[in-house]
């Protein structure tokens, strides 16, 4: 398996330095045009499958990409942005709470699914503590392995800086700390070798502007 992680484009948030913690979240020129950009940047890779946080300005990022290449993306609620304060925990919660059901873009009707065994697509509680977002990330891990591990395929992952820098690490074997941050529209790419363990082809590819 070779997974390919994208980090959504520039939004309005980023520009302000603020912490981003909606469901929404408005690209700027900037972010639309790395949206735009992406297109050309990942058609030298083959994916099998493309999964995304469904967040806005991840869908917003993906989406010139899918429209142009006839592709549709599969919405996972593990791959939203993480939210609390940054302690580590003792011990992970064995289970993670939800929060309000969301709906995906209209834009994104003919793109962008939820997954099969979803019935809604449910965001975090807006209360979150920074261990349940560690746990989603372990569940978002455990669906990418129990899917995809040993396979002869390329997976392209649209997601956030926290919650992605960490999938990759658990992915990685390695502790969830956010060693691996990318820019706006970066792209990352792990390998699972014949071993199982994963080892990383190269960081945060970050776009020319």
């Amino acid at each position: 398996m070779r997974l390919y992680f994208v980090r959504h484009a520039e939004t309005l948030g980023n520009v302000g330095g603020e912490y981003d913690q909606s469901s929404s979240g408005t690209l700027t020129p900037r972010g639309q045009k790395q949206a735009r950009d992406l297109v050309k940047r990942l058609e030298k890779f083959e994916f099998s499958d493309i999964i995304v946080s469904p967040l806005e300005r991840v869908v917003l990022t993906i989406m010139p990409f899918l429209k142009n290449k006839g592709r549709k993306a599969e919405a996972w609620p593990e791959l939203a942005e993480m939210r609390g304060k940054r302690v580590q925990p003792d011990e992970l919660p064995s289970e993670i709470r939800n929060g309000p059901a969301m709906e995906l873009p209209k834009a994104a009707a003919n793109f962008v699914q939820r997954r099969p065994d979803l019935d809604a697509l449910l965001l975090p509680p807006p209360e979150e503590s920074y261990s349940e977002g560690q746990r989603r990330v372990k569940l978002a891990c455990d669906l990418i392995r129990n899917r995809y591990a040993g396979e002869n395929v390329s997976i392209l992952v649209v997601g956030h800086a926290c919650n992605g820098a960490r999938v990759i690490e658990c992915l990685m074997g390695l502790d969830l700390d956010g060693r691996f941050q990318h820019d706006n529209a970066g792209i990352t790419c792990i390998e699972q070798k014949l071993t199982g363990d994963f080892i990383m082809r190269f960081q945060n590819l970050a776009p020319r502007s």
